[in-house]
């Protein structure tokens, strides 16, 4: 029986060529968004909507770098503040949700929402459009304008 199954294994050029593939298609849709449009540089020397879009990458962590590094573009720092108070929320929230017996079937649920989120804002940022999420867009906008490191 076991003589039946084949496992063929793909060689790693393949796979190599497939992810590449895959960025590709991921930068060119990003292009194409920000085709025309003069992006501006930040402080940090990094096109506004390439760093608007780095501040989602590693969820709440490059939030906070990105507020921490840039004192001059406000939509880096609504981007980066946004980012920080929907993932560091949703972090918490798993947190509690894990101390409760409760609460635990629900995480699988907040983790989905939570890569929706997260995709979706990665790519708005990388298009250089200033996506408010409701409530904590407002949220992210006043404390990003309010609080100066």
């Amino acid at each position: 029986m076991a003589a039946l199954i084949q496992v063929r294994k793909i060689p790693a050029i393949v796979k190599l060529a497939t992810v590449e593939v895959c960025f590709k298609l991921l930068y060119s849709s990003f292009k194409s968004k920000t085709k025309g449009k003069k992006m501006s540089k930040t402080s940090m020397g990094l096109e506004k909507n390439v760093a608007s879009g780095l501040c989602y990458v590693f969820a709440w962590v490059t939030g906070l770098i990105f507020f921490l590094l840039e004192k001059e573009d406000e939509d880096v720092r609504f981007h980066a503040m946004q980012s920080m108070v929907t993932f560091g929320g949703l972090s918490l929230l798993n947190i509690a949700l894990s101390v409760s017996l409760i609460g635990i079937p629900l995480i699988p649920l907040v983790a989905i929402i939570g890569f929706v989120l997260w995709i979706l804002l990665m790519i708005k940022g990388f298009q250089g459009e200033k996506y408010k999420l409701p409530y904590v867009g407002d949220l992210a906008e006043k404390w990003a304008s309010q609080i100066k490191i």
